[in-house]
């Protein structure tokens, strides 16, 4: 039996869904939170889907299981309905480890999270515990994990007192910026631009909302706080097409990734609680370079439908004339 809550974040997409839920189910764990945003009702299939994945998840607990769900009638959005789970998860819970249906892990992945929640439980630096490293096994020689002023959220694990930061609508965010706090925090200027662009781009549309994660970046850096993350990679993201919105390629370079599992009776703790800028560089480097990738070719794709249509319409005024 596996002490450590869980939440389970699922919506309509019973194929990955049903992977993820058999790997919880191998760990069986004593407390299981299920929470699921409502159907979009413009989306032709979407109400069956969804009433099909809540249906499969709460058939097949078949262990001696403490369950409560949160199952929304009404669509949310990834923002809110994601941001709002987790909120109600730590209402009931002191700590906790946080999976989305795409997020396909390993077992060492929920004992790693286990240890780090109760050995780091007091240290209130430490916010977050990542299960995804994007290193690309370039460490899996090492059976450990390294200090970072960031996090990664595909698989995940905190406290309470760390959720109890988050603000939705970035409170403070002006006053944050003038600080100096992310220059001084984050040494890399790229990934000091990145992340200032990110934060920025949810700041500026907020009547846009439809993402809970750069938020939670926000309350991590403005708390000055830490994460944990795995050398080895323990989460692979099985969802090329978004839970709610988002769209990614098939063959994005940081979905599938190789996973390996830690020896967690054998893990090596860093010396000091210090972060490692260099392995931390490498880290967050790789993900702005296939962000770019991805938001370039997102941008491409918008301007060529565009191009057609303008094309079209003056063809269509030459030939009337």
């Amino acid at each position: 039996m596996f002490n450590t809550p869980i939440l389970f974040l699922i919506f309509n997409r019973p194929d990955t869904t049903i992977r993820v839920f058999e790997e919880i189910r191998k760990i069986q764990p004593k407390y299981l939170f299920i929470a699921a945003d409502g159907p979009r009702l413009n989306k032709e299939g979407d109400k069956e889907k969804c009433e099909e994945v809540r249906k499969y998840v709460l058939e097949h607990i078949d262990w001696a299981c403490d369950v409560k769900t949160l199952f929304r009638d009404q669509n949310l959005g990834c923002g809110l309905a994601v941001s709002q789970a987790i909120s109600w998860f730590f209402e009931h819970v002191e700590k906790g480890i946080i999976l989305e249906d795409d997020c396909l892990p390993t077992l060492s992945f929920f004992h790693f999270c286990e240890l780090m929640l109760n050995r780091y439980e007091d240290n209130e630096q430490v916010k977050i515990i990542s299960g995804t490293n994007h290193l690309f096994s370039e460490f899996d020689a090492k059976n450990g994990y390294f200090f970072s002023n960031l996090g990664n959220i595909w698989g995940w694990a905190s406290w309470r007192r760390t959720w109890h930061d988050y603000s939705f609508t970035m409170e403070g965010y002006p006053a944050f910026l003038q600080s100096g706090l992310l220059e001084n925090k984050i040494k890399n200027k790229r990934i000091a631009l990145w992340l200032r662009e990110i934060m920025d781009s949810v700041w500026n549309t907020p009547e846009e909302l439809q993402t809970w994660d750069i938020q939670f970046i926000y309350s991590l850096l403005r708390r000055d706080g830490l994460g944990i993350i795995p050398y080895r990679n323990l989460i692979q993201n099985i969802g090329f097409q978004g839970t709610h919105t988002y769209n990614i390629e098939a063959n994005h370079p940081l979905l599938f990734m190789s996973v390996k599992d830690l020896d967690v009776n054998q893990l090596l703790h860093p010396l000091m609680i210090k972060v490692d800028t260099k392995t931390e560089n490498k880290t967050f480097n790789n993900i702005i370079k296939y962000a770019f990738q991805e938001t370039f070719l997102n941008k491409v794709r918008a301007i060529i439908p565009l191009f057609l249509r303008k094309t079209y319409q003056q063809l269509k005024q030459f030939i009337q004339h």
